[in-house]
């Protein structure tokens, strides 16, 4: 059998439309959520899985990855296109393996909006509450003016699809989806090839949608700045398999492998050898000790010293001299160091690149590697050749080398 349920219309170039509820086959007689048990699916050679999440009315999940690795697989498979291998796909507790993409109480936003071209935004928005029959008029008229409401799209119901811009459609195909209050939303890159403008306004669209509804919501994307804008639980994958869920904070600033480290523009992965002593854990980096306020993994071989995390001081400041607090600004030549006592690894900018919004330093350390660091441009760091020290503001993240 093919592992394909039947050619659905997101195959076809249509949209996967409302959920036809007077067929649906999901429990809905306790609390909307959505599990993956050990899900796993192979397509030609690609491998998917196993993956298991679950999640609770009211989440929304940031599903990260490079490209390849396995994302919109993984959200079509959750949609009814493709039919899992092995493993249970779980729909408020029901086994929804085998059951039709019209009958899992899935909202699917694909890359492309996928808007129906012969139907104005107001018959796009509104073609899927034909499928809700329980509703009656009055129902059906709140619901696809709340829909308009949270995507802003009011001015935009007697236009045809080929004259919106692609933030517009994008917009709408979400107002399309929200209106017939699917249990789970599927996000496939939302965001993606939209100018500032377009995606400040599906941002704040999808803030709204996320918090006037209970849908379980999963976003695809490749951008850290989504996940930062959105909050979120996140999930990074690879390779088919999922490296690491958690907050975006923890999984930038305490990644559990070099690869997740490096998918969030990772510098400074310096081998370390671990000890403990008196309850107490220590990196040893051959260069310099430093102190971990957690205990690393069983595999730990590295740490991370994240370039926002370091500070320049000027090369005169000693560096057990005790630290005196400063302005939130300091420029480069008046600062010292923000912790009392700490170290200081002395060396020389090598190079400085304007980043915008800060100042990315290479300093070649006098008895170590070079170090990359970040400065704001309103600090004035130093120019290329000055002699500096470099001082840890925060303890270094412990990682692995693989998963």
């Amino acid at each position: 059998m093919t592992k394909e349920i039947r050619k659905s219309k997101l195959e076809t170039g249509d949209p996967i439309l409302p959920i036809e509820n007077r067929h649906s086959e999901i429990d809905n007689s306790g609390s909307a959520v959505l599990e993956l048990d050990a899900l796993c699916l192979t397509l030609g050679r690609f491998t998917l899985g196993p993956v298991s999440l679950r999640f609770v009315p009211g989440d929304y999940f940031l599903l990260m990855g490079p490209s390849g690795c396995g994302k919109t697989t993984l959200l079509k498979t959750l949609a009814g296109v493709h039919r899992p291998d092995s493993g249970e796909l779980r729909i408020g507790g029901t086994v929804a393996n085998h059951l039709s993409p019209q009958r899992r109480g899935i909202g699917y936003v694909a890359q492309h909006a996928l808007l129906f071209p012969h139907l104005s935004v107001h018959g796009n928005i509104a073609y899927g509450l034909q499928y809700r029959p329980e509703w009656h008029n009055a129902e059906r008229e709140r619901r696809f003016k709340r829909a308009v409401e949270i995507t802003g799209v009011g001015t935009l119901l007697d236009r045809r699809p080929a004259t919106l811009s692609g933030g517009e459609s994008r917009r709408v195909a979400l107002a399309r989806s929200l209106a017939v209050a699917p249990r789970v939303l599927l996000l496939d890159e939302p965001l993606g090839m939209l100018d500032a403008s377009g995606r400040d306004e599906l941002l704040a669209a999808l803030r709204r949608a996320h918090e006037e509804t209970a849908a379980v919501t999963i976003h695809v994307t490749h951008h850290a700045d989504e996940a930062w804008a959105l909050r979120g639980r996140c999930g990074l994958m690879r390779d088919g398999r999922l490296e690491q869920t958690g907050d975006i904070g923890e999984l930038v600033r305490r990644p559990q492998t070099r690869f997740v480290a490096e998918f969030f523009g990772g510098r400074n992965l310096i081998p370390a050898r671990f000890t403990q002593h008196a309850g107490s854990w220590t990196a040893d980096l051959g260069w310099a000790r430093l102190q971990l306020t957690v205990a690393p993994p069983a595999n730990a071989a590295l740490v991370q010293l994240r370039p926002e995390t370091l500070q320049l001081l000027p090369e005169m400041e000693m560096a057990n001299s005790p630290a005196k607090m400063v302005s939130d600004s300091p420029s480069f030549e008046n600062r010292k160091s923000k912790i009392e006592n700490s170290m200081a690894w002395p060396g020389m900018v090598k190079s400085a690149i304007d980043r915008g919004t800060f100042i990315e330093l290479t300093v070649g350390l006098d008895a170590g590697p070079e170090l990359s660091v970040h400065e704001l441009a309103r600090h004035h760091p130093p120019a290329t050749g000055s002699r500096v020290r470099v001082s840890p503001t925060a303890p270094p993240a412990a990682l692995a080398e693989k998963g």
